[in-house]
């Protein structure tokens, strides 16, 4: 245990900070999730970058959008995952980073140890969201441009965070427009 506070017994989904779980995510990525998603680029092995693009919270769930990049000619796709029952299967006496951290294992565990993401990612259409764990019903975003769309339809809200910086780096077209 750690000398932070208990989280509190009334402390839902709704309560969790999206960028908190996005930084716990990402030491994650980088080192187990792309080492275990080498791909051959001129003759040698590579690991790709991945990188925590949103997270979006549902009532029971959470999205989370990342983007895989790699040094090929269409070298960027992004995946979408989703994190079921955040909250469930934590004792109730930890303290609110380690259930930060324990959210964002939670999906590295779950969802991406060993499903080899990259080869499940549509490097050809770089503008689609790929979900290799749903059917396209189950689907809020498709798109980069609706996942933008929808991020700005809900500024200032909590229950969505982007990567700013990522997105700065996107193409024009995806882009969220100045306000």
């Amino acid at each position: 245990m750690t000398d932070q506070p208990i989280t509190p017994s009334d402390f839902g989904i709704e309560a969790l900070n999206l960028a908190l779980i996005a930084e716990c995510l990402a030491p994650r990525l980088d080192s187990f999730t792309a080492s275990e998603n080498h791909y051959r680029h001129e003759g040698m092995w590579k690991e790709p970058k991945f990188t925590v693009v949103a997270l979006i919270r549902h009532k029971l769930a959470i999205d989370t959008v990342l983007a895989i990049e790699t040094e090929r000619e269409q070298g960027l796709a992004f995946l979408g995952y989703e994190v079921m029952g955040a909250l469930t299967r934590f004792r109730s006496d930890l303290d609110t980073d380690t259930l930060h951290h324990g959210v964002a294992s939670l999906l590295w565990a779950d969802q991406l140890a060993g499903d080899y993401p990259i080869g499940k990612a549509d490097f050809t259409h770089p503008e689609n969201v790929t979900w290799p764990t749903h059917t396209e019903d189950e689907v809020y975003v498709q798109t980069v441009r609706e996942l933008l769309d929808y991020v700005q339809a809900r500024n200032g809200s909590d229950d969505v965070w982007l990567n700013d910086d990522f997105v700065a780096r996107l193409k024009p077209q995806w882009k969220v427009p100045e306000q």
